[in-house]
């Protein structure tokens, strides 16, 4: 399927709405933000240092078990038969028990790495349970809809409900650049007002 909807943006002059979305961010996840992690044993995390708590994870990974009643295992199945056809029930129990277990004694889970962002308690969540789906929005389903409800046919996500990932959003690059440069403009003018100079030059002086 082809993905048609972009991800909603706030305008870069709108200093409202980054400002609404940094104020909750960093009362969960107080600045600076800084990259660490080793390689050999972890996927690298953003984090901070919060006090009392010590180093928070902003932006992580986590290992999350598979279940077998789960959006994920149907996925699964729905995808051997789009390729082998209906499967009797034993195969599809045999192939089921390959995708949930690591070992044949069913000690050890398969796990799949998730994204995830700290929440107002300090606990990690997977990005992946957060996401408003763009049906949802667009049916006036509630924003916490899950993907096994009848009305969400397809996974295009809109949204993630969490201030730190919705602020990340809200602060891209373009947003940064446009308030870099209102900073300028505002520095130069009280430069100007500063040495006695014009708050703006005439149109067309040279």
């Amino acid at each position: 399927m082809t993905e048609t909807s972009a991800s909603p943006t706030v305008h870069v002059l709108d200093l409202d709405a980054l400002e609404e979305t940094a104020r909750a961010a960093v009362k969960m996840a107080p600045g600076p933000w800084f990259w660490r992690g080793n390689t050999d044993y972890e996927d690298p995390s953003l984090s901070c240092i919060v006090p009392n708590l010590g180093r928070v994870e902003v932006l992580g990974h986590c290992p999350v078990d598979r279940v077998r009643d789960s959006f994920e295992a149907r996925q699964y199945i729905r995808g051997l038969e789009d390729c082998f056809g209906t499967l009797a029930e034993d195969v599809k129990e045999r192939y089921l028990r390959q995708w949930l277990w690591a070992d044949e004694d069913y000690e050890v889970a398969n796990t799949d790495s998730r994204l995830t962002v700290t929440d107002e308690r300090n606990v990690k969540q997977p990005v992946r349970d957060l996401v408003v789906y763009e049906v949802a929005r667009h049916r006036g389903l509630p924003d916490n809809t899950p993907r096994t409800h009848d009305g969400i046919h397809r996974g295009n996500i809109v949204d993630v409900r969490s201030p730190i990932a919705q602020h990340l959003a809200s602060a891209n690059p373009e947003t940064v650049l446009s308030l870099i440069e209102r900073i300028r403009e505002l520095e130069a003018q009280a430069e100007r007002v500063t040495t006695g100079q014009p708050a703006h030059s005439p149109e067309g002086s040279r």
